[in-house]
């Protein structure tokens, strides 16, 4: 036996029989262990059955890429099994970030999450890592991966090869991996993998390979959206020639506080909940004020999605099903649009902030690209909350307006004042205290997730007393203010407990709902609105603030009032409710193709840009009456 074993071993057939087999059986290993992790088993996001489902070619492409992968590795290791052995791990690892990425962001890991480690090193060690059969499926497949490139050391015989034999069979290598990328991934006809609005209809029916691959060659160039179908420049100049003829033009200038609040979310929207003490009874109380739902770009994740369309009033639509995984202040240009760029040039001083890094998605560069005059990071907050629930990872919402009131104070007297803040103290995970800490217990049984259910409407409460302690402040202002507040996403967790009867329509509109509330120390039109998308927020507080607005804004206040909900996963909404996809033909078809026209414009670079789109009549500072 040990003579036929050393025999097999010292045989160069073999050994060319392995160097053929290995890359092969390496892949297959690799592939199942990327499809493993992007079939979380949720009811929201299918199950592992795609994995038996996807079409021969994908999977054979899929396979490809990665034996592709292990030939390149191979040109720099010079030895098959090392360059296997390095893609294992690799794709292992890259599994592992997926699967979990997943489970606490919903939406898949991606190439532009290499330019996010520092932010997910600030989050990462507030979450658990259960070792559930997922992911001891990835390690077996490792191991297997392990023992069979740990074979390429037992070889003794090495069949000799001359120099030029050797650069002749490397180019060759070269040649067909590179061409093999080329025409699979980025030729114009290449293979189509961002064609829905879904992110599990495009992995699940593609792979992981062929989705990821591709966003390699944006990481380090500028990002370019969908081209709205039928745009043209022409037609954006004829959309002008009908604001010429509207007058929008208001005139005040009350001091604004923009707050956007991490995870705030009221899970009574997406099941039936009962709890001992309420937990946003401010927010429904408070006199003189509007409130409702916005509907944000995604459902458990995406602050910086939400972040960008609220600051900009850009749908992401034109960018998530290119990118499902974007980052838009990394990948777009934030020399755009913003309420920031319209304060100031209606003569506001403006302050950006958030309690965390200022690395985390880019924000220190974006905030300054955007036109904050101010931006304050982690650093620059002074904590003064000393409750049990202070003991959570993050600065609580209490601690995060009193230096809101402080900078307030301290800004210029003689300029109208323009704060944003966003928060974090409603972050993910949810086990940070001990149960009998809760403030907000569900009378509501959610099994298993009780104390995470308990610990997270607890933070809704404490945010929910910070908003009152905030408004008691401003009643107190001379000055005119007006206040604005909505979420950015549910926590993760919800849609683990969403009811099951819901529609999966109804399910992912709900899990896209957080509540917003404007409020102001003057008067102002008191109403309920329902939900509208994130993009229309903006124009809400401005138009109930009466502060000047650009025709981009007061168009979409127009669109606002026949399609309440235009989101950016797909679908839209008209005020009877009625769903409909944007390739549905509709009497509001033109006006919606209009407002994309109007925002794919405001995305191009300033030369190509209609300035009139977003112009205001420029004024010099106004002093806040």
């Amino acid at each position: 036996m040990t003579t036929l074993f050393h025999r097999i071993h010292n045989n160069k057939y073999c050994i060319y029989l392995y160097r053929i087999l290995l890359p092969v059986l390496v892949a297959l290993a690799c592939y199942a262990q990327l499809e493993l992790s992007s079939s979380f088993t949720d009811v929201a996001y299918r199950n592992a059955q795609h994995i038996y489902k996807m079409q021969p070619q994908y999977i054979l492409l899929n396979v490809l890429s990665i034996i592709a992968v292990i030939s390149i590795m191979f040109l720099f290791v010079r030895r098959l099994w090392i360059a296997s052995l390095i893609t294992a791990f690799l794709c292992f690892a890259l599994a592992f970030a997926n699967y979990y990425t997943i489970k606490y962001r919903g939406t898949p890991a991606s190439p532009i999450d290499l330019k996010l480690l520092g932010t997910a090193t600030d989050v990462v060690a507030s979450y658990k890592f259960h070792l559930d059969r997922y992911v001891l499926a990835m390690m077996a497949a490792l191991a297997a991966n392990i023992a069979l490139c740990l074979i390429g050391i037992t070889f003794k015989c090495k069949p000799k090869i001359s120099l030029k034999q050797v650069c002749i069979r490397d180019l060759f290598i070269l040649c067909l991996a590179t061409s093999f990328f080329y025409f699979t991934f980025f030729h114009k006809q290449r293979f189509p993998v961002t064609e829905d609005w879904s992110w599990i209809i495009s992995y699940h029916k593609y792979g992981y390979m062929l989705c990821s691959v591709p966003q390699f060659a944006t990481l380090n160039s500028r990002f370019e959206p969908i081209v709205p179908t039928g745009y043209s420049a022409e037609k954006v100049a004829m959309i002008e020639q009908e604001f010429l003829v509207q007058n929008f033009c208001e005139n005040e200038s009350p001091d604004i506080i923009l707050i956007l609040n991490e995870s705030y979310f009221d899970i009574a929207q997406i099941h039936d909940l009962e709890t001992d003490v309420a937990y946003m009874e401010n927010y429904h109380s408070l006199s003189n004020a509007i409130r409702g739902f916005t509907v944000v770009p995604n459902g458990g994740s995406g602050t910086n999605n939400t972040e960008y369309e609220l600051l900009t009033g850009n749908s992401l639509q034109l960018m998530l099903p290119k990118m499902p995984s974007i980052v838009p202040f990394y990948v777009l240009d934030n020399h755009t649009n913003s309420i920031v760029s319209l304060l100031n040039s209606l003569g506001y001083h403006s302050i950006g902030a958030h309690p965390a890094s200022a690395g985390n998605y880019n924000r220190i560069n974006a905030y300054s690209e955007l036109g904050f005059h101010q931006s304050l990071f982690l650093k620059s907050f002074q904590t003064n909350d000393t409750g049990v629930y202070a003991k959570r990872e993050y600065m609580t919402d209490i601690s995060a307006f009193n230096n809101v009131i402080s900078w307030y104070e301290s800004m210029p007297q003689d300029r109208p004042r323009f704060i944003y803040l966003l928060t974090i103290q409603n972050h993910g995970d949810w086990n940070h205290n001990q149960p009998e800490d809760a403030l907000v217990r569900s009378k509501t049984d959610f099994g298993k997730y009780q104390d995470t259910v308990n610990e997270f409407l607890s933070c809704m409460k404490l945010t929910d007393d910070a908003l009152l302690e905030l408004v008691n402040y401003l009643k107190s202002v001379k000055r005119n203010v007006i206040l604005c507040m909505n979420g950015d996403h549910a926590p993760i967790f919800a849609r683990k407990i969403t009811d099951p009867t819901l529609s999966q329509d109804e399910k992912e509109l709900r899990l896209r709902l957080t509540p917003f509330i404007i409020w102001a120390n003057f008067e102002i039109e008191s109403r309920e609105m329902g939900n509208i998308s994130t993009i229309y927020l903006v124009p809400t507080l401005l138009q109930a603030a009466k502060v000047q607005r650009p025709p981009y804004y007061q168009y979409m206040l127009d669109l606002k009032e026949k399609v309440p909900i235009l989101s950016s996963y797909g679908v839209y909404y008209d005020t009877q409710g009625n769903r409909f996809t944007y390739e549905d033909i509709t009497e509001y078809t033109e006006e919606i193709n209009k407002y994309f026209f109007l925002e794919y414009n405001l995305l191009q670079n300033k030369e190509k840009r209609n300035p009139w789109i977003f112009q205001v009549n420029e004024t010099s500072p106004i002093v806040n009456r």
